[in-house]
């Protein structure tokens, strides 16, 4: 019981410190070159924006027929559905 609880404690105050280094790296950065600062912010974002796009795009294409074995072919994966923790639809009556 008590290791659990060390390391959930543990797993706490680590991520605690990442986010601590993490803003402190990004400050830094801020400090030493603008221009770095910005390239890397705007790099993030944009990655965040391409990754959003893609998950949605799977949503959205997902609920159609015929698409998972599209999707299994391109990918490999059995089950898309399992992966992007989509509900399934088709067993609906």
């Amino acid at each position: 019981m008590w290791l659990l609880i060390d390391r959930c404690l543990l797993t706490n105050r680590w991520l605690l410190i990442d986010t601590w280094l993490l803003i402190d790296t990004w400050l830094l950065t801020v400090q030493i070159s603008f221009r770095l600062w910005w390239l890397c912010t705007k790099t993030f974002l944009w990655l965040v924006i391409i990754y959003s796009m893609l998950i949605v795009v799977c949503i959205y294409t997902y609920q159609f027929d015929g698409i998972r074995s599209i999707w299994h072919n391109a990918t490999g994966l059995t089950t898309l559905q399992s992966v992007l923790s989509l509900p399934d639809t088709h067993s609906c009556p």
